[in-house]
């Protein structure tokens, strides 16, 4: 996750990839809290910390990452882990209010 992490923090389009996307499905589902804490975190930062100069351009991130992370990201609503659960429902909070009524 450390590397995927460096490539999105120089590149947030990167997280719109399939493979990517399937590596970070794989990590929320991982036997280790800390890894799925630390996935969740990855989603998080890429979300909050966007450097996108032009609004348009942070809307269509926005809208692009939610059509493809928010089924992922409830889906651990359930989990085990108090941290990983406190992570969705601040992830989904921030989408919730960040989002357009589009």
């Amino acid at each position: 996750m450390k590397s995927i992490k460096a490539i999105i923090k120089i590149n947030p389009d990167t997280l719109h990839e399939k493979e990517v996307l399937k590596i970070i499905q794989l990590r929320l589902m991982d036997v280790s809290s800390s890894t799925r804490e630390a996935t969740l975190d990855l989603l998080w930062q890429s979300l909050t910390q966007l450097d996108y100069e032009e609004e348009e351009k942070t809307q269509n991130f926005q809208a692009s990452f939610i059509k493809k992370y928010l089924s992922v990201i409830v889906e651990r609503a359930d989990d085990t882990s108090l941290g990983v659960r406190k992570l969705v429902v601040k992830l989904l909070s921030h989408i919730l209010q960040n989002s357009s009524a589009n």
